[in-house]
């Protein structure tokens, strides 16, 4: 069970903006949580329809590549995204698949087991390397003691490749349009523009 004022607090800070999986009333649900009439609501996309909610629980079980949790006194305004080494959860960095986490790193040298970044940035790190990463109403700590979400791989759930690729898309829209940013929407004047830009003109 997720307390109400991290969730209200996560939303806050563009929660919504994400796809969150759970089981609801026996069947699967990947969707946003939403206010509705002061009401927290998770809206269902339909993406997992077809899919059983067993199927599901390696999600839970061993699925797990990290967390989210509210910024505060950050660089970022976004949600904050924790690689498993930040998280207070049982992570055997041995096994192939925590091995193959413990290699994945971006062109800026962030690595994946110990990201502490945007949830954008995260996200993108991991979407890079094949990972899909979806929230769990599964509430977690970090290590120094933030309340949290997990955040889970949902390729490690058997389910149809146009399933996968869905679902990847939706994940990656969201995430591209926010690390991708237009000249005019950086609010730059022509002065700044040319300042940063003349060279390459």
């Amino acid at each position: 069970m997720v307390a109400k004022f991290i969730l209200e607090y996560l939303v806050r800070q563009g929660l919504s903006e994400h796809l969150i999986l759970h089981i609801v009333n026996g069947k699967a649900c990947l969707g946003h949580v939403l206010y509705d009439k002061n009401r927290l609501h998770l809206k269902d996309t339909g993406a997992l329809a077809d899919i059983s909610p067993k199927s599901l629980k390696p999600c839970w079980e061993n699925g797990i590549v990290g967390m989210i949790t509210p910024s505060k006194n950050r660089a970022w305004e976004s949600l904050t995204f924790l690689g498993v080494e930040n998280c207070r959860i049982p992570v055997d960095l041995n096994s192939t698949r925590h091995g193959v986490m413990g290699q994945v790193k971006n062109q800026y040298g962030d690595s994946l087991v110990n990201f502490d970044g945007s949830i954008y940035r995260g996200f993108k790190l991991l979407l890079d390397n094949h990972f899909l990463p979806v929230i769990l109403l599964h509430q977690i700590k970090s290590k120094a003691a933030m309340e949290g979400l997990a955040v889970t791989d949902l390729r490690i759930a058997p389910m149809p490749i146009k399933t996968v690729l869905l679902i990847n898309d939706m994940v990656s829209n969201v995430v591209d349009k926010k690390l991708s940013i237009g000249v005019e929407e950086a609010d730059l004047d022509a002065v700044d523009f040319n300042k940063m830009f003349g060279d390459y003109l």
